[in-house]
């Protein structure tokens, strides 16, 4: 099996941005190990296509407002939220390649840089 038909695979293995698990075991069962490992990328790589991560600093406490307001900017696009102590205070947004960062962390190491540049 060639990798072209492999990715076309990988992409009508999701429904409605989620994976189908018995898409995926049905056609896993059938692939050697070398085609299994090229599936298994366009896997990964399709998931980081659909999907937006919303990384916080706290857990949101109306996360379903913030949802909603995601899925309009991002339609056709499954919005996972994840905690991210490390940010300090802000967000990161992940869609694809695309990383859009406010947090205080960013902001004090960009203060810090511009002051030591400046001494």
């Amino acid at each position: 099996m060639n990798k072209k038909l492999l990715k076309k695979l990988a992409a009508e293995s999701f429904i409605e941005n989620s994976l189908d698990e018995k898409k995926i075991e049905a056609i896993s069962n059938s692939l050697s190990r070398k085609e299994l490992k090229i599936f298994i990328n366009e896997l990964k790589e399709q998931t980081k296509k659909s999907t937006v991560y919303v990384q916080t600093a706290l857990p949101l406490k109306n996360s379903d407002e913030y949802l909603r307001e995601l899925e309009n900017l991002f339609p056709n696009k499954k919005i996972e939220f994840i905690v991210d102590p490390s940010l300090l205070l802000g967000v990161r947004i992940i869609d694809n390649d695309n990383i859009i960062e406010i947090n205080m962390n960013n902001l004090l190491h960009k203060m810090k840089h511009h002051i030591v540049g400046a001494i």
